[in-house]
C-alpha cells in the first residue's frame, strides 16, 4: 500500500478536459480501514486553472500523527483515504472511487522527487550495523505488510523467532521486533533476506544512554551513546532590591538582593563512541528528527538537540568515526508544571 510521509509533500493532481473545478473529501482515521472510516475529515473544492488542480496534503495529514514515546514502542500511523469529484463545464460528475493511503510522520529526500514513498523497505531503519549494550534490547522496526518473520541469532544459534501476523488496524502496520544478548539479526520478506550485525559493547568506564528518535520512515528507532557524557544546568530568574528598614535599623541577615521566578534546564552532551561510517545516514535522520527521547536514571525523558550541524566522517577522512550531540532536557528541572 502507497504511503504518506507527512513530513513531505504529497500532491495529488486533477487532470481533465473541460475540467472547471475539483473537491477532495479526505478521510484521516486510526482503527482498521474502511471498516472505521468517519465523516469526511476534509473537504477542498478549488477552481481548476488550464483544466488542472493539484492539492497537497500532507500537513493535513500530520496533525493526526501524535508520535508520543514512554519506553513502549507503539506503532502512530494513520490511515487515509480520499476520492475526487470533478466537476466539467460546472456539471458535477459522479465522485472516484476510493484511493486507500497509510500516513507515517516520515518524510523523503529532495533526490527522491515528489510523493516520497518509503513503501518498498521492509526494514524500518537505514542501517544494518547495530551498536548495543552487552546483552542488552534489540528492537528492529519492520513493515508488517511486507515482511514474513524476524530470526535472532546469538552467534550460529537460533534465538527466536518473531513470525509477523498481517492485520487490517493501523496499530499494528509497524511490528517493533525485540531480543536481548544477541549478535545478529535476519529480516526476510519471502524472498529476500536483510542480515543486521549486531555488536554488543561492554562499557565499563562510561554509563551508556540510549537515545529513541522518530526516523524518516516515522517509526521510532534506538540509538546508543557509549563514551563520556556531561551535565549542565542553566538557570534563570528574576531578582529585585528590598526595603529592609525598620525603624531606622535593618537585620544583616535578611536579603536586601532577593530573587525570584528562578528555574532552570539541564543540557546533556553524548558521546557516540566509535561506529561504523554508515551511520553518517543514523546521524542525519537523529538531527532531522522532530521527536527524540533519552533513557536516563530508568526514566523516559524528552531531549531537544541544540547540535544543528554535522560533519559527515569517513574512514578515509577520520579514521576512528566519533559522533558528539548536545541536547537540552526539554522541560524545567524544578517541576513548575501547571
Amino acid at each position: 500500500m502507497s504511503k504518506i510521509n507527512a513530513r513531505s509533500p504529497y500532491y495529488i493532481n486533477v487532470a481533465s478536459t473541460n475540467l472547471t473545478n475539483a473537491k477532495l473529501e479526505l478521510y484521516v482515521y486510526t482503527g482498521t480501514q474502511t471498516t472505521n472510516r468517519p465523516f469526511v475529515t476534509y473537504t477542498i473544492d478549488t477552481v481548476a486553472i488550464d483544466e488542472e488542480v493539484t492539492f497537497e496534503i500532507s500537513e493535513l495529514v500530520k496533525d493526526y500523527i501524535l508520535n508520543e514515546f514512554n519506553g513502549t514502542y507503539s506503532c502512530f500511523n494513520v490511515w487515509v483515504d480520499y476520492q475526487i469529484t470533478e466537476s466539467i463545464l460546472d456539471v458535477e460528475q459522479s465522485a472516484s472511487s476510493f484511493v486507500q493511503l497509510e500516513g507515517f510522520d516520515g518524510y523523503g529526500n529532495h533526490e527522491d522527487g515528489a510523493n516520497p514513498q518509503n513503501d518498498s523497505t521492509d526494514l524500518l531503519q537505514s542501517n544494518t550495523i547495530m551498536y548495543v549494550i552487552d546483552g542488552g534490547v534489540v528492537t528492529v522496526p519492520v513493515d508488517q505488510g511486507l515482511v514474513v518473520d524476524v530470526k535472532f541469532y546469538k552467534d550460529a544459534a537460533l534465538v527466536s523467532t518473531t513470525t509477523i501476523i498481517p492485520t487490517s488496524s493501523n496499530t499494528g502496520q509497524v511490528v517493533y521486533a525485540n531480543e536481548s544478548d544477541v549478535t545478529s539479526v535476519d529480516v526476510y520478506d519471502g524472498l529476500t533476506t536483510t542480515t543486521i550485525a549486531v555488536e554488543n559493547i561492554n562499557e565499563c568506564k562510561y554509563t551508556p544512554y540510549k537515545v529513541t528518535f522518530v526516523n524518516k520512515f516515522g517509526v521510532f528507532q534506538d540509538l546508543y551513546f557509549f563514551k563520556r557524557s556531561d551535565i549542565n544546568l542553566s538557570v534563570t530568574g528574576e531578582s529585585f532590591k528590598r526595603n529592609n528598614v525598620t525603624s531606622g535599623s535593618y537585620n544583616i541577615s535578611k536579603h536586601q538582593t532577593t530573587n525570584l521566578n528562578k528555574t532552570g534546564s539541564k543540557s546533556i552532551t553524548l558521546n557516540s563512541g566509535f561506529v561504523d561510517e554508515t551511520f553518517n545516514e543514523v546521524l542525519e535522520q537523529l538531527l532531522l528528527s522532530e521527536k527524540v527521547w533519552i533513557t536516563y536514571n530508568s526514566n523516559v525523558l524528552p531531549i531537544n538537540l541544540k547540535t544543528s550541524t554535522l560533519k559527515y566522517q569517513t574512514r578515509l577522512n577520520d579514521k576512528l568515526i566519533n559522533y558528539t550531540i548536545d541536547a537540552d532536557f526539554a522541560f524545567n528541572s524544578i517541576n513548575n508544571v501547571r
